[in-house]
């Protein structure tokens, strides 16, 4: 839901980054 949102912000626009920010987010913050 937010993570348009939050890709917006991130300004990534290539499912490839998104996948792997992700990975990284949840590796820092595995409470998300």
């Amino acid at each position: 839901a937010h993570v348009t949102a939050i890709f917006r912000k991130l300004n990534v626009r290539t499912r490839t980054q998104a996948a792997l920010l992700l990975q990284q987010l949840e590796s820092i913050s595995p409470q998300a």
